[in-house]
């Protein structure tokens, strides 16, 4: 089904306050940068290494360009799903967002103090997940131009990767309340862990999800580059 020209351009603002809620989902142990938390503190070697360890412009094909981050105030209703920092995280960076088309992909690094603290950090994704969902089926993202009429966090299949990798597909359909118009916004999630050391591929799809080969790709350039 083609949807008009104007939901699809209308549903862009909504995406950018779901995306901006759901990227609580984005890195493996993030929550916020608060060193307060217990076991989660900065160390500067960590964070160095986080930097150095994102993607860039040069790893995508032809076509794709990165929008810079754009720091702000990220407070969304989904803020009560937040576990907080992981316990041991060291460092975390990320990168802004590459768009081509209506497809983006973002790419978070964090580096914990020892390998089972960046597995554990895993443990906590699923129970994330399920709480965002239930909160969308509620209502909790809606507005006066849209509504969530469905959300789903499910795992799906990814060639295996360091230590353990870990892939869930969120999904959202959407009505335009004005003319009735659905479609659907995918965000497929890809967390590896090698090591101390963990990252995440975060790809938004409108439509139709972002190619998996390209996803394959990225994750394996990232696993090259580990420590």
């Amino acid at each position: 089904m083609k949807l008009p020209n104007e939901p699809v351009r209308g549903v862009s603002r909504f995406i950018a306050g779901c995306m901006t809620a759901l990227v609580l989902l984005a890195a493996p142990g993030c929550g916020g940068d608060d060193d307060s938390v217990p076991g989660a503190t900065t160390v500067a070697a960590d964070q160095s290494l986080a930097e150095s360890l994102r993607l860039t412009r040069h790893d995508f094909p032809d076509g794709w360009e990165e929008t810079p981050d754009q720091p702000g105030d990220s407070e969304s209703p989904l803020d009560k799903c937040d576990p907080g920092d992981a316990p041991g995280r060291t460092g975390l960076a990320a990168t802004g967002d590459f768009k081509q088309g209506s497809d983006s992909v973002s790419n978070s690094v964090a580096v914990f103090r020892s390998p089972d603290a960046a597995l554990a950090a895993l443990d906590r994704i699923p129970a994330q997940g399920a709480c965002m969902v239930a909160e969308i089926k509620g209502g909790a993202l809606n507005d006066e131009t849209f509504e969530a009429i469905d959300a789903t966090f499910e795992p799906f299949s990814f060639p295996a990767t360091g230590d353990r990798v870990d892939a869930h597909r969120f999904a959202m359909k959407l009505k335009q309340l004005s003319s009735g118009a659905e479609l659907t916004v995918t965000l497929d999630l890809v967390y590896v862990v090698k090591g101390r050391v963990g990252y995440s591929l975060s790809a938004q799809g409108v439509l139709t999800p972002v190619d998996g080969n390209l996803l394959e790709a990225l994750a394996a350039t990232m696993a090259g580059r580990l420590p």
